[in-house]
């Protein structure tokens, strides 16, 4: 064997033998390396307010469709890429000006019971009902109600539904009096501790 090819094979020896003995002794070289999986954040995807607010749900006035069916619907919800693709972003802000045709919701409320915003003992369709006192048009008195159907008492304006309602007052109001208004957008935040801002993607 010539010289220079017989010194060049014991150099290749020599380097194979000292990077298995770093293998041996580090596990580093000489070994597949392969790229651990990296669990899924779990907050990625969520829209953040000011003051790292989530945006669990969204509801826009006037469109013709139920929020509360909306609300309750599990497993459907705007966080995932596809959905968010599709999303005007009018619909991830809490500025009713801004054109937004859907109600957003998010994969927060899987968790959470709808039954916390039903109102069985409503006579109409009246959902998200914070009340005070119920047992006559003349002497409801309440914090938020959002209608989505005629209603039997004419402080809930006709349609188009759905019609939000809120308190403009420091306290509960009568829903008869100028503190009870009209909203466009009624929306659920939540907050979480050491939380960080993520981008989406909607649609201008």
């Amino acid at each position: 064997m010539p010289g220079g090819v017989s010194r060049l094979c014991c150099v290749l020896l020599l380097i194979l033998w000292v990077c298995t003995l770093q293998c041996n002794a580090r596990y580093g070289c000489c070994r597949p390396r392969y790229n651990v999986p990296q669990k899924p954040d779990p907050l990625s995807g969520l829209v953040f307010l000011e003051d790292n607010c989530v945006l669990a749900f969204r509801a826009t006035a006037g469109i013709g469709r139920s929020a509360y069916d909306r609300y309750v619907a599990t497993g459907t919800n705007d966080d995932s890429p596809l959905a968010r693709s599709a999303l005007p972003c009018g619909c991830l802000t809490v500025n009713g000006s801004l054109p937004c045709d859907r109600h957003y919701r998010s994969r927060i409320l899987d968790d959470w019971p709808s039954s916390l915003i039903d109102t069985p003992n409503a006579p109409t369709l009246r959902r998200f009902y914070i009340n005070r006192n119920f047992g006559g048009c003349n002497i409801d008195r309440g914090w938020l109600l959002v209608a989505e159907a005629d209603d039997v008492c004419d402080f809930v304006p006709p349609g188009p539904y759905p019609v939000i309602l809120y308190s403009s007052a420091t306290t509960d109001a009568n829903l008869n009096t100028a503190d009870f208004r009209q909203a466009d957008v009624l929306t659920v935040t939540v907050k979480f501790k050491d939380t960080a801002r993520f981008s989406g993607y909607c649609i201008p």
